[in-house]
């Protein structure tokens, strides 16, 4: 079967981070190409300067055989051009069909594990004070997912909470609203820490975000202004740590714990306010 008469179906599927925030379009890629022999090569490549996972799914194979188990989960890293995923055989004098979708998710399913004594920093300046409006679980947005919202006024000074490399952002949206319908207008900053884990701030105001893509980032070092962009009811910072789940595409929220105050770590309950600690014990 020619490849320019075949009936290849793409779709990209991606596990998003902000409910529903798309990343900008083109940045994963999965191609095709069929050699003289019959045989589909899958490639997939990337911009993100972190890896990434992807999952593909077949809904047609007809009469080709993978060089893999299907569905089909690999790790592209960081950089890497035009990574060969799967081959796909035909068997001999058969007509053969191929149709698949594709999904991908932030790091890399095999390797990224949380420190989990690891004491992040509140994600505020020094002294300052915020109330954690939603928690873990929350029923307003954070049904079934380890995230935290500081309520706290729109051009709030905000701090990564963690050192890392800044992988994505967005800071162009001035809209936002207290549905889902706005899910996708959100301004956002995306980290990358050591151990393959990934922190999202969201909900920056419109040119509230500091930093650019590649920058490296410093525990306590500004990276915005805080707003309400995006699936918003009111200005907060929304905060979240994940990596990505070994049952692809989905990703796994993680609890985290912060320093609160001198030789004092803890995990955050909502309702709580909290001051900022930027020192080290």
């Amino acid at each position: 079967m020619n490849l320019k008469n075949s009936l290849l179906f793409l779709s990209l599927l991606t596990c998003l981070p902000c409910f529903g925030q798309k990343f900008s379009d083109g940045m994963v890629r999965i191609s095709t190409e069929q050699q003289a022999d019959g045989k589909f090569l899958i490639y997939g490549e990337h911009d993100y300067l972190a890896p990434i996972s992807v999952w593909l799914e077949f809904s047609t194979l007809k009469n080709l055989t993978p060089n893999g188990a299907v569905p089909y989960k690999a790790v592209i890293k960081a950089g890497e051009k035009k990574k060969l995923l799967l081959t796909l055989t035909p068997k001999p004098k058969a007509k053969t069909d191929i149709k698949y979708v594709y999904k991908y998710t932030l790091g890399d399913y095999t390797k990224a594990r949380h420190q989990i004594d690891y004491a992040y920093c509140l994600p505020f300046l020094d002294k300052a004070t915020y109330k954690l409006s939603q928690g873990y679980f929350g029923k307003f947005s954070h049904e079934k997912q380890h995230c935290i919202d500081f309520d706290m006024p729109e051009g709030t000074e905000i701090v990564a909470a963690r050192e890392g490399t800044v992988i994505a952002m967005r800071k162009d949206s001035d809209q936002g609203g207290a549905t889902r319908d706005f899910a996708d207008l959100c301004n956002y900053v995306i980290i990358y820490h050591a151990d393959g884990t990934f922190a999202n701030y969201l909900h920056f105001k419109k040119d509230g975000v500091m930093v650019s893509v590649g920058q490296q980032i410093k525990k306590g070092e500004s990276i915005g202004y805080s707003g309400n962009t995006g699936w918003s009811s009111g200005p907060h910072l929304h905060f979240e740590v994940y990596q990505p789940n070994t049952m692809l595409p989905e990703k796994k929220t993680i609890p985290t714990k912060f320093r609160v105050a001198k030789g004092k770590i803890m995990e955050l309950k909502e309702g709580e306010k909290y001051t900022g600690y930027q020192g080290n014990e």
